[in-house]
């Protein structure tokens, strides 16, 4: 995106004719929806400390204290870290070296769900973490399995790909609802079809294609548990010998998510598309994770007792004691912090991102922050070396940049190169999943901890028009 501003205010947003990623192409929300969304009233201004029940405004540097004092008063161990995926590289970085350097042994997740989720599993079947592929997968395939997903919504862009890809050929397979107009585009939709029974189901039916992969015992085994719904059998019918690339979707959330995203890649093995693994990962979540490989961890969590969050849709349950709050915009989480940070948005920020098929993007600052707000890396390196971390004292943004390409896994700007997945297949879980969540009744855009919907009017407007909110 080109994104103009004047007098340090976001004033247009444009679609890059020679973006590497998009070719020219936005969404509403990126081509609308910037400007009006970081000038919408409800920003935060000023650091706020709670004082005698009440946030009260104070100088940024009394706030960071402030927060620093609150945080040393906890074993690291009773600390957690909840980062947003709208963060930049660099932010992330320097919260990697927060949590190892000066609160070691901190608990640190994603405010993700779906992500989250996606993250750990991918890792668990193709080796490391995201998509085993890149956009050019979805223009290559011959067979596009599109599950849980609102690409009209979340990910139009890639609706275009898939548009394009249809026209050179490829069948479009589409498991679960699909907004009005949509059908034009699929030609097989199976809108009332469980996400996993459809694709465990197809997988019976290319059983026989499973030949001497590592694991095909217990994936044989495992779909037992399934059955041949005709549904399936046409699917399986149709990605037979064909190139496939499957989309995944936090729709699949409400349907045993970690069984369904095995049953994708074996489906991907048994058709040899390794390549084909997409997952409509939001924001900044492949650069967090990349430099926050922790966040891999299986592990049970229970609450904390201190909180440094970074996003206001964070989940603090009742009984924390400390909240530390760095957001952008006013939210119902005021009512739980005791220290307030104020921070900046993608257009008042410097530094890096990394999209979901792991190209490396850089941003440029061409506004202001209201108030006394601080970039996000500064907030973090200051409060670092005020709880006792060395080495924090960074003069700007180009020397984090600098200092993570040297030392972490992104190597710098442009694609980063992934490597071939294992030729294996996994068993299929039938049992329910602990990771289910409803499905929300209305489009939802979180940033930070504000929802892009309810601060652009018009876009509330278009989404009534359409049907899509009352």
């Amino acid at each position: 995106m080109i994104i103009e501003g004047r007098r340090d205010t976001v004033m247009r947003a444009l679609a890059d004719m020679e973006g590497p990623a998009n070719q020219g192409q936005a969404c509403v929300l990126g081509r609308f929806c910037i400007p009006p969304f970081f000038n919408a009233i409800g920003r935060l201004r000023y650091p706020m400390v709670r004082k005698e029940g009440v946030l009260t405004p104070v100088p940024y540097e009394e706030a960071l204290s402030v927060a620093a004092e609150g945080l040393m008063r906890f074993d690291p161990k009773d600390v957690r870290i909840s980062v947003s995926p709208k963060l930049t590289n660099e932010t992330a970085y320097l919260l990697s070296r927060m949590r190892k350097e000066v609160l070691p042994g901190a608990s640190m997740e994603v405010d993700a769900p779906f992500d989250s989720m996606a993250m750990q599993e991918s890792n668990s079947l193709i080796g490391y973490p995201g998509c085993s592929g890149d956009l050019e997968s979805i223009r290559d395939a011959e067979v596009i399995v599109v599950a849980g997903a609102d690409l009209c919504i979340d990910h139009s862009v890639l609706r275009v790909r898939m548009n394009s890809a249809h026209k050179r050929g490829a069948k479009v397979v589409w498991i679960g609802p699909v907004r009005f107009g949509e059908t034009r585009l699929v030609d097989y939709h199976y809108p009332n079809a469980g996400i996993l029974e459809t694709l465990a189901g197809a997988l019976r039916g290319l059983a026989h294609e499973a030949q001497d992969m590592e694991g095909t015992d217990a994936f044989l085994g495992s779909l037992l548990a399934f059955r041949e719904t005709e549904d399936a059998k046409e699917l399986a019918n149709t990605v037979k010998g064909k190139r496939t690339c499957i989309l995944l979707g936090k729709g699949i959330m409400q349907d045993r998510p970690e069984s369904v995203m095995a049953a994708a890649w074996d489906l991907l093995m048994l058709t040899h598309s390794p390549r084909g693994l997409i997952l409509l990962l939001e924001a900044n979540t492949q650069g967090i994770y990349e430099l926050n490989p922790v966040l891999l961890e299986r592990q049970v969590q229970g609450p904390a007792k201190a909180y440094y969050v970074t996003s206001g849709y964070a989940n603090i349950p009742p009984e924390a004691e400390f909240v530390v709050l760095q957001d952008i915009f006013e939210s119902k989480m005021l009512d739980r912090a005791d220290v307030v940070l104020p921070a900046t948005g993608l257009p008042e920020d410097l530094g890096t991102i990394v999209s979901m098929e792991s190209r490396v993007q850089s941003i440029s600052q061409i506004a202001r922050a209201p108030g006394t707000s601080m970039a996000d890396w500064q907030v973090v390196a200051k409060l670092s070396a005020l709880l006792g971390g060395n080495g924090f004292g960074y003069e700007n943004a180009e020397q984090v940049t600098q200092e993570m390409f040297s030392t972490s896994p992104i190597p710098g700007l442009g694609l980063m190169v992934k490597p071939l997945p294992a030729f294996r297949l996994f068993p299929i879980k039938a049992s329910p999943s602990t990771k289910q969540m409803p499905a929300s009744a209305r489009p939802v855009h979180p940033y930070r901890g504000a929802d892009i919907v309810d601060k652009v009017d018009d876009l509330y407007r278009l989404y009534r028009y359409r049907g899509v909110v009352d």
